[in-house]
């Protein structure tokens, strides 16, 4: 704030600005805040001063703009190589089958339930504290509209992409920008309820066992998930030193390549340092995605970690084997 007043600094809001649009242009999802904080600065405009609201909320249409212009040029940019492994578009509840519904609870339920939602009692907790909060609302106004805006908007964000969250987890991560609302709730909450301001401290630091428990906890997963989504080992480590074999076979870096079978999302192209297609996720190979791959420009197949499954496989795409080095095979394609 400035010389006392209730208006937020011209670095205040040129670093909310920066870091929103860094924010939103890592996960569009995270403007769901952003609208929430504005929301009360909407609904609470009085008569002969909207346009100093507006003037107030023009920097915020900021993010929104930049990430609009990047969404727009990713989908040129994906259309223009052929590329649909990004999500542009939304996977809503109501277009699903009742087994990709139930699919996808069992995945959350089973993956990231108790993950995301380690301290169960805790997040119950938070129904009263709010509902308790609703007979300080005149003093709570401020905090309670955006938390309000902020449940409304995640409800619809995740009937928008429900699909995804059987699958991915930072869909789930990238709605805890709810949190800082929760905590100014609180911190104002207690303030109405309890004026002394020992009380406050006292429940700050009753808090921080539960916020180291939370770190530990944390890094405990994330060191599990480490050692147990093992899909990097199924490849071959020696794709990381084949780059002057492929130089030598003709395989330059401007030179595109199919690789098969890649049980990664394209991290055997990375490991070799080439540009080219793979069968994300070990897809199968297909005749439609052979001759997309011939679309593009991909003469030459790269064969390696489990290699080609069948002999067919082998007859349909592949002419003459190029080149071996070890494992790792090159053919031409049919």
């Amino acid at each position: 704030m400035k010389n006392g007043e209730n208006t937020p600094s011209k670095l205040s809001v040129s670093l909310g600005v920066l870091f929103f649009s860094l924010a939103m242009l890592t996960k569009v999802s995270a403007g769901i805040l952003l609208v929430a904080i504005a929301s009360y600065e909407i609904i609470s405009f009085q008569k002969g001063k909207f346009w100093n609201t507006i003037k107030a909320l023009l920097p915020w249409a900021a993010p929104f703009a930049v990430t609009l212009i990047w969404v727009q040029y990713a989908a040129w940019y994906n259309a223009q190589s052929g590329n649909v492994y990004f999500l542009l578009d939304t996977v809503p509840y109501w277009t699903l089958s009742e087994d990709q519904i139930i699919g996808v609870k069992t995945n959350f339920m089973e993956f990231w339930y108790n993950e995301l939602f380690a301290y169960k009692s805790l997040w119950l907790l938070t129904v009263p504290f709010f509902a308790l909060g609703l007979l300080w609302y005149k003093k709570l106004q401020k905090e309670t509209v955006p938390l309000v805006v902020y449940a409304l908007l995640t409800g619809s964000f995740v009937l928008l992409f429900f699909e995804r969250f059987g699958q991915h987890d930072y869909y789930i991560i990238c709605l805890y920008g709810g949190l800082p609302l929760i905590a100014v709730y609180s911190v104002s909450l207690i303030k109405a309820m309890f004026p002394s301001k020992i009380m406050l401290v006292i429940i700050v630091v009753a808090s921080i066992p539960f916020v180291v428990q939370n770190v530990s906890y944390a890094q405990v997963t994330a060191e599990t998930r480490a050692h147990t989504w093992n899909v990097y080992n199924k490849l071959d480590n020696n794709l990381t030193q084949i780059e002057p074999w492929l130089n030598k076979n003709g395989i330059t870096k401007e030179v595109p390549v199919l690789s098969v079978f890649d049980p990664s999302p394209n991290v055997s192209l990375y490991y070799m340092n080439r540009k080219g297609l793979s069968n994300i996720y070990n897809q199968e190979l297909s005749e439609e995605f052979i001759q997309h791959a011939k679309s593009v420009g991909i003469k030459h197949l790269l064969v390696h970690s489990e290699g080609l499954r069948t002999e067919r496989e082998r007859e349909l795409y592949c002419r003459d084997t190029v080149s071996s080095i070890g494992n790792i095979h090159l053919f031409k394609l049919n």
